[in-house]
């Protein structure tokens, strides 16, 4: 259909992404079974590809096919495949390596996603259908969707992409303490003490997440200025910081719940306790669907912004931050008055 001629070419596209959940079981596949790096090992052939994961040759030759129509693959003449510099990223050990996202889309998305339809006649979760609990339940009870969940949420360029262009804008430098809030396995945290080395850090999470975050922290070196604190950011977070980041937290929750972590910020004197909010990625709108399949309606983020400033709680901030982020800053909810809010959106 990429024939300018062809008589179906004006709606290849909405072709291609009709056909899109075969795309992504063949990426799955290929992520799953570590096909890239049995490639890049040197088993180019579907038979010798099939002896060494325990997989039909001929249903596999199909898999190889299909990432080759996707531009992940090459195919020689005499039938060995080889990556091409996109299948490069399927690699487990590329720095921005994809396959824990496409294990995560393949094994637990995939299935929400499925069932979004009632979603969006009832606001309800499909988690809560088809996993019969919150998502983030879920990853809680099941520790190696957990795992999945959290290695896709620090793969694929998150560091480079995302966290870096917040970390190098925003002057982190000016505090003494610094609590990451939701701050997960303590990705953002380390980025933001290897740049600036004047503050100490706390990453605080759910507890299932310490001994990763731990071993993040200390793969840095940066055990005696960082620390995991367990706990629910909706019942209390650590006091006595200068300030609290919510980086990616805020836009899991709809405008009321969002507002509930702001208003537990401790009460305290100091005039200069800040929170810096980050929302990464701001022009990937396409993950709005999928978020609504996960979590039931959530606004895009976006939303609660534009609530803050209409209601004139927002105020814009004049740090420069790049096109991944905007940033301003709230009044929190709940009026704590030592503590100014700055949303990186």
């Amino acid at each position: 259909m990429e024939e300018p001629d062809h008589p179906q070419r004006a709606i290849a596209p909405l072709l291609y992404a009709a056909f899109g959940a075969q795309s992504s079981q063949i990426l799955y596949i290929a992520a799953k079974l570590g096909l890239a790096d049995r490639v890049r090992e040197g088993h180019r052939t579907a038979t010798d590809l099939s002896r060494v994961i325990g997989a039909d040759a001929a249903a596999l030759r199909r898999v190889l096919i299909g990432l080759v129509a996707l531009g992940a693959c090459r195919e020689s003449d005499d039938g060995q495949f080889d990556l091409t510099p996109l299948g490069e990223y399927l690699r487990d050990d590329h720095p921005d390596s994809v396959r824990p996202r496409l294990i995560l889309n393949g094994e637990v998305h995939y299935a929400l996603w499925a069932d979004i339809l009632p979603t969006i006649k009832t606001a309800e979760s499909a988690s809560q259908r088809v996993f019969g609990m919150s998502f983030y339940d879920h990853l809680a009870r099941h520790s190696e969707v957990g795992s999945v969940f959290d290695r896709a949420m620090t793969t694929a360029g998150w560091v480079r992409y995302r966290f870096r262009p917040a970390v190098e804008a925003y002057d982190f430098g000016q505090f003494r303490s610094i609590v990451d809030v939701g701050g997960g396995n303590g990705t953002l945290m380390v980025e933001v003490l290897k740049t600036y080395s004047e503050p100490n850090g706390i990453v605080f999470d759910v507890p299932r997440l310490a001994e990763a975050a731990r071993q993040k922290i200390e793969a840095a070196r940066l055990s005696t200025r960082c620390e995991f604190v367990g706990g629910n950011a909706f019942e209390a977070v650590p006091a006595g910081a200068d300030a609290y980041v919510l980086s990616n937290f805020l836009i899991s929750w709809g405008d009321d719940e969002a507002l509930t972590p702001p208003s537990k910020l401790p009460q305290g004197s100091r005039s200069t306790r800040q929170a810096v909010a980050c929302r990464m990625g701001h022009a990937d709108r396409g993950r709005a669907a999928g978020r609504l399949s996960l979590l039931g309606h959530r606004d895009d983020g976006s939303h609660h912004a534009r609530r803050l400033r209409k209601s004139k709680r927002l105020r814009e901030n004049p740090s420069r931050i790049p096109s991944t982020s905007c940033c301003g800053r709230i009044q929190p909810h709940g009026g704590n008055p030592h503590c100014r809010l700055h949303l990186c959106d």
